[in-house]
């Protein structure tokens, strides 16, 4: 102990290898630390994102499930190969009744955004601000006439390429269910 007080009390200081060594202990920690930084944002960024798109799949299969449970009046339309094998067809118009529209609606989705089309206009089927941090989304529908049920498929997306299926990459949420009209007897 008394060396090392003589040693702190004198005048030699400390030698330049010394003082090179404890630079690169404090850039090695340095760096260390930026790297835990950068990788915990990134991490956090990534989950507030599918968060987000769990979000927004939800919010969107509700405003579905609420624009068709009010359907009355489906027709469906049955162009070339429009029928699926499982009998369902792909293309539909419906009178709109929960978001008042009319007659002859349909859901489609373009530029990653789900509209209600109508005579050439397209509204909103949720707000703009829905879409936060980039996101996307897609619907597939379809109406099957025996049962009287829509199939719906939801996904929400980031990137700029629309997916094929829940396996696609970038797929952060995605959902299918059916919707039965409450009114029967279109």
């Amino acid at each position: 102990m008394k060396k090392l007080k003589k040693k702190l009390r004198g005048k030699g200081g400390f030698s330049l290898f010394e003082m090179l060594i404890a630079v690169i202990v404090m850039l090695l920690v340095s760096e260390i630390l930026t790297l835990c930084v950068r990788m915990s944002t990134e991490y956090y960024t990534k989950s507030v994102t599918e968060s987000e798109g769990q979000t927004i799949c939800a919010t969107l299969s509700t405003a579905v499930q609420k624009e068709l449970n009010y359907a009355t009046n489906v027709q469906y339309v049955k162009p070339m190969g429009a029928e699926s094998a499982d009998g369902f067809y792909e293309q539909y118009t419906y009178y709109s009744r929960a978001l008042q529209h009319g007659s002859s609606c349909s859901l489609v989705s373009r530029d990653g955004r789900l509209y209600i089309h109508k005579a050439g206009q397209e509204y909103d089927l949720v707000g703009a601000r829905t879409y936060t941090n980039g996101l996307k989304a897609e619907i597939s529908s379809k109406w099957n006439p025996e049962e009287c049920c829509f199939s719906v498929w939801i996904a929400v997306y980031k990137g700029d390429t629309a997916p094929e299926d829940t396996g696609s990459a970038g797929v952060l949420a995605s959902q299918s269910f059916n919707v039965y009209p409450l009114n029967k007897g279109f």
